[in-house]
C-alpha cells in the first residue's frame, strides 16, 4: 500500500507539473495541518520531520514526510492523504528495511567520493561484528558481494603509509606508463571506489583505486551532447574501445605498482565490486590461468 501511495504522488506530480518547492499559501496551510496531524498520530513534531512531496488532486492532499533521525533499520518515510476538511484519511508509517538494504545503502554512500577509502573503513568496522553475529540463513539473505566486501581486511592507513593523495597520483603515473596509455588517457575516467586494505592473495597493504567511464549521473555529462563528446574523445584517445572499468593498486608504503591494472571492456565481464573482492576467476584471468 505504501509503495502505491508513493507511486501515486510521483505520477500526479508528473501529470499536473506541480512544483513541490514553490509553495503558495494553500500549500503552506496544508503543510501546517499535515504536520499537526502527523504529530497527533505518531508523536513526531515538525522539528523532527522533513518535507517530502505534496500534491493536490480531487479534493485530497497527498503528502510524504521524512523522519529526520529515524532508526537505521527503518526507511523513515511517512506517506499519507488529508481531505479538504483537514482530516487524515491515510497514513503509512515508517517501515522496517532489511539488513541487505541497510548494508547496500552504507556501502553505496562511500562510492564516487574522494574520501571513499575512509568511509569504507568505517562501514567495515560497523558491519563486521553485525555479520559475525548472524546465522548462515540470515547471511544468505544478504547480497554475497556485500558480505565479501565487509570480510575484506579493510582499514585506515597504517603508520608509515604514504598519504592518500600521493598514492592516487602514483596510481595515475603508473597507469600512464602502461602499454597503449598516456597521461591524457589516465585522466579521462572518474574514480568510483578507493580502499586501503590487504588483499589475501597479495598479503601486503595497498591503496586500491577503481575507475570507470563518466556517466549521465554527473552534471558535466548529463546531456546527450556532452556524453557524445566524451565518448568521441575516448574513442579518439584510445583508437577504438576504451575500458569501461579498471582497477589499479599501489604499495601503501612506497607507492610502487603492485600488479598490472585489471581492465573490463564492453560487454562487461565482472561486477564492479569484483575488482575489490578479487574473486578467483578474476585473478586467474589476470595471471592467464585457464
Amino acid at each position: 500500500m505504501k509503495k502505491i501511495l508513493v507511486l501515486l504522488l510521483v505520477s500526479i506530480l508528473l501529470i499536473i507539473g506541480l512544483p513541490v518547492l514553490a509553495e503558495d499559501a494553500a500549500q503552506l496551510q496544508a503543510w501546517d495541518e499535515i504536520f499537526a496531524l502527523v504529530e497527533k498520530e505518531t508523536g513526531y513534531t515538525q522539528n523532527q520531520l522533513t518535507k517530502g512531496q505534496l500534491v493536490y488532486e480531487s479534493g485530497v492532499w497527498g503528502f510524504s514526510v521524512i523522519i529526520t533521525d529515524h532508526p537505521a533499520d527503518e526507511d523513515g518515510l511517512l506517506v499519507g492523504q488529508m481531505d479538504n476538511q483537514g482530516q487524515l484519511a491515510i497514513l503509512q508509517e515508517s517501515e522496517k528495511i532489511s539488513l541487505d538494504a541497510q548494508l547496500q545503502a552504507d556501502l553505496k554512500a562511500c562510492f564516487n567520493r574522494e574520501d571513499c577509502y575512509l568511509l569504507l573503513a568505517a562501514v567495515h568496522d560497523k558491519w563486521l561484528p553485525i555479520l559475525q553475529s548472524l546465522s548462515e540463513d540470515q547471511l544468505s539473505k544478504i547480497f554475497q558481494r556485500y558480505v565479501a566486501i565487509i570480510r575484506l581486511n579493510i582499514s585506515t592507513p597504517s603508520d608509515g603509509a604514504i598519504a592518500y593523495g600521493d598514492a592516487y597520483n602514483a596510481a595515475l603515473q603508473h597507469l600512464a606508463q602502461q602499454p597503449g596509455w598516456s597521461e591524457e588517457q589516465a585522466h579521462m575516467f572518474q574514480l568510483s571506489i578507493s580502499a586501503y586494505y590487504t588483499p589475501e592473495d597479495i598479503a601486503r597493504q595497498v591503496y586500491f583505486f577503481n575507475f570507470e567511464q563518466h556517466s549521465y549521473f554527473e552534471e558535466a555529462y548529463e546531456s546527450e551532447a556532452d556524453m557524445n563528446r566524451y565518448k568521441a574523445a575516448l574513442k579518439k584517445a584510445f583508437g577504438g574501445e576504451a575500458p569501461r572499468h579498471f582497477s589499479i593498486m599501489v604499495d601503501a608504503m612506497d607507492g610502487s605498482l603492485v600488479e598490472a591494472p585489471i581492465y573490463d571492456y564492453a560487454p562487461i565481464q565482472y561486477h564492479y565490486l569484483d575488482f575489490l573482492i578479487r574473486p578467483e576467476v578474476m585473478i586467474n584471468a589476470q595471471e592467464g590461468v585457464s
